[in-house]
């Protein structure tokens, strides 16, 4: 495997601002889905609909956040 290139200044502030928008961007959604489950009366996300993640999905997840 060929080797990975080091991240340069504008690489890090590249991934800077592409991490804040999608923070903001999950907080627009969030705000979205408990404003329409309050107008609607029911909750969009349950145990019924909720799909499972794969457990080799999981660890990825879980290794990636220790990383940052």
């Amino acid at each position: 495997m060929g080797k990975c290139a080091k991240p340069t200044a504008p690489m890090r502030k590249g991934f800077s601002d592409n991490k804040k928008a999608a923070l903001e961007g999950g907080t627009v959604a969030g705000n979205a889905r408990r404003e329409l489950e309050e107008k609607s009366g029911t909750k969009i996300s349950t145990k019924e609909n909720y799909k499972e993640i794969p457990e080799i999905k999981r660890k990825a997840i879980k290794q990636n956040k220790k990383a940052e």
